[in-house]
This record gives structure tokens, sequence and C-alpha cells, in this order.
């Protein structure tokens, strides 16, 4: 027991109160010699550096002392230490003793060079050529650079670039991006339901990762149903058209129509297959006659959120309603205040509430401007709403069999264990299926 107390030799440099190193003299050799408590650990002599990054960062990575503690003690850099620490992480103790690499004979050799050089010609990159020879990348690359392999030149296709499209656009007859002047006539007569969706191959397009973005909208269903609840006339911009620009607008942060008018029509126009996006007031029309149907929106939001639910039946097994307040700065109606906790501040605002899956994914959103507090919101909106949509509900043949089976637990959860919750957890609820 003596030898775990904080004893430290009289001629020790103290490491922390348990740890502590002697230097002392034997014959021509100077010895380190690593005590914890009283007792000796360690020991190897003072110009042996690899011993000691060997040992220091042994004790660092065992808990034993901090990097602080021993570059305080042997007055070394942090950089020393912090390397010889990242080494015993990564490659053990055996990594201080390994002989250090020198350079061998030459890699790319005639026999690898000819080799390459047919990889080269068949039309491989040099990263599939560098893995096929077992080269390094960097190596084959200073290869090419010195001449000493020669890389063919890839064929590149001419597209048409920002200002050659800028100029076509502003020479237009029409209006400014209008090229498609016969397409447009043709819209303007009824001769035909809406324009054709053509891509054309065009260089440095601005906003283009937004074509990234058309597949996950087409998993989400964003086109799937929108034509069953709204239609729009004949003309140039179909229904589809002003569905994708919005959420181009939404993915591109522009957050109004009006905003619009800063940004290049031609360009967003090519990233729908069109010559332009609509002008600001056709597009506000275009909106107006989608929004005149207040039932068909919610029945396609509603549609939407089943489609979502259905999409991952194992997520809409947890729950989460969260409660959020939209400040509205407006004077034309007088909103009630609601608590803002953010701001600290009673502001008008209306309420509301997002039902999201255990991942956090949304499924719908009750909004309210005249809120009654959660527990109204769950009994009259949300609950009803998920009862009809969540699925794998039980039937009511196997309720009457078996009340507590596994499949009427849901049941038995949103009706019983929903209220209790809420009142505890105030805006955010979670339930079991």
């Amino acid at each position: 027991m003596q030898t775990l107390l904080p004893i430290v030799p009289a001629d020790g440099v103290i490491i922390n109160r348990m740890l502590s190193v002697v230097k002392r003299t034997e014959g021509e050799k100077t010895i380190w010699a690593y005590f914890y408590g009283a007792g000796l650990i360690f020991e190897h002599e003072s110009d042996d550096l690899r011993s000691f990054k060997m040992y220091t960062s042994h004790l660092i990575c065992s808990g034993q002392c901090r990097k602080v503690d021993i570059i305080r003690a042997f007055n070394v850099s942090r950089s020393l230490v912090n390397r010889a620490v990242k080494k015993h992480e990564k490659k053990g103790v055996a990594a201080f003793f390994k002989p250090p690499n020198v350079r061998g004979a030459s890699v790319l050799t005639p026999d690898v060079l000819k080799r390459a050089q047919q990889l080269l010609d068949k039309g491989k990159s040099r990263r599939e050529v560098s893995d096929t020879l077992e080269v390094k990348y960097d190596t084959l690359k200073k290869a090419i650079n010195d001449g000493r392999l020669n890389e063919p030149v890839c064929f590149v296709a001419k597209g048409v670039t920002r200002s050659q499209r800028s100029a076509a656009d502003a020479a237009a007859r029409m209006g400014v991006g209008c090229i498609r002047e016969a397409e447009r006539v043709a819209a303007a007569t009824g001769e035909i339901i809406c324009a054709a969706t053509q891509f054309e191959f065009c260089r440095d397009v601005s906003f283009g990762g937004l074509l990234c973005a058309i597949p996950a909208l087409v998993a989400n269903g964003l086109f799937d149903s929108v034509k069953k609840h709204f239609q729009l006339p004949k003309g140039y911009y179909a229904l589809v058209h002003v569905v994708l620009l919005l959420a181009y607008m939404w993915l591109s942060r522009i957050k109004n129509s009006e905003q619009l008018r800063f940004h290049s029509c031609g360009e967003l126009g090519k990233l729908m297959g069109l010559d332009r996006v609509p002008e600001v007031r056709t597009l506000r029309d275009k909106l107006s006659l989608i929004c005149t149907d207040r039932q068909a929106i919610e029945d396609w939001r509603m549609e939407l959120s089943e489609f979502w639910m259905h999409q991952n039946k194992e997520l809409s097994g947890v729950l989460y309603v969260d409660g959020h307040v939209k400040v509205y700065h407006g004077t034309q109606t007088p909103l009630p205040r609601r608590y803002i906790s953010t701001r600290r501040l009673c502001l008008r605002g209306i309420t509301d509430y997002w039902v999201n899956d255990m991942l956090g994914q949304p499924f719908f959103v009750v909004s309210r401007q005249i809120d009654r507090g959660l527990l109204e919101a769950l009994s009259s909106d949300i609950v009803p709403q998920l009862l009809k949509d969540v699925p794998r509900q039980p039937t009511p043949q196997l309720l009457e069999k078996n009340l507590f089976c596994t499949d009427s637990f849901w049941s038995l959860t949103v009706k019983v264990t929903v209220p209790v919750f809420s009142g505890v957890c105030g805006m955010s609820i979670g339930w079991h299926v």
C-alpha cells in the first residue's frame, strides 16, 4: 500500500499527483526513470526518443496523465506530443520501433508504364488505372505531367454557354427569353394543351443542382395526384410546370413570386425544359386559379400525408406532435397574442401543430388562428385524422375478438394515454403503436 501513496522522490520532477520522473546518471549513460508513487514503472536512456514518445503517449492514452502534464514536465512541444499520441492510437506501440520508410526502386518500371499507357488508350480514367496497377494516384499523375505517359484528349460536347443564352434571350421578339415562338402562338390560339418539356445541353446553368432534386420530388409523390385535384385551362404553362417552379423556388430560397424578378427567367426555364419561367403576373394568375378551391387543397394535402404514411409504415408507429407559433406582422387581422419562447415576448401569430414520424419527417400540419391548446387540437383535429390515415389499424372484428391484442394497442393508446402525456410534455408529444 505504501507504493500507491503520492510519494515523490526527492530529486524527481512531478508529472501529476501520482507520476514523477527522475533523471540519474549511470556511468556514461543518463537514465530517465518513471515512478508511480514510490514504485519504479519504466526507464529509458535520455537520448532514446522513440522510447520517450512510446511511453509518454501510452501514459496519456491509458488515462494516467494529460498532454499538458507531459509538455510541462519535459518542456517539449505540443506538436511532438500530439503526433506521438496519434501514432499510438492508430498503430499501437510497435509503430514507434519500425524502421522508417525509405525510397525503394522505381514503381513505374517500363513494363508498368506500357500497361498504364494501354489502359489510358482504352479510355480508362486515372483512378481506374491506379487501382488496376496498384500504383498510387499521385505517382501516376506525376508520370502524366512529366510526359512519360500520354493521356488521350477526351471529346467534350460543346454546349451553349450562359453568355450565348443571355444574348439569345435578350434578342427574342416576343419578350425576354421567349424563343419558342411557334409553341407560344399555338398555345395562345388554343391549338395545344401546353408546351412540351425539352431539355437542352447547356453549360454553367444557374441553380443547376436543382435537377438533382427532381427524383426526390417524384419519390415523395408531388406530381402523382396534383392533376386529380387541380385543373388549369389550356396555355403555354401546364400545371406540372407551376408545381415544379414552386418547388424550385422553395429549394432556391426564393420566398415569393416577386423575387423572381431578380433572377434570370431563361436560366430557371432551362431547368424545367422550357425557354423561360412564367412572368410574375402570369404565375400569380395561375396560383389564384389553383387556390380558389380550398377543399381541393385540403384533400391534396391529406392524400399526400396518407401516401407518406403508407410509404414508410414502420416509421408511422411512433408519432410526434410539435407546436410552433408563426408570428403575424400585418395589421389587417387582430390575431390573439401568443408567447414566443425564442423572443420571450407575447406577439400576435398563428399556431401550427406539426405531426412528424420518428425521424422528424413531417406528415401534415394543423394551423389555428384561435388556439385553445394542444389537448383540444389533439382531440378535435390531429387524433381523428391519424386514426383514419395511419396504416395497420385494427378492424372492428379484431377489436371485438380480443380487446388487448397487439393491433388494438394503438386505439387504446390514442384514446387513453395521449391526454395524460400531453399534459406532461406541453407542446411535444409521442406515442407508440
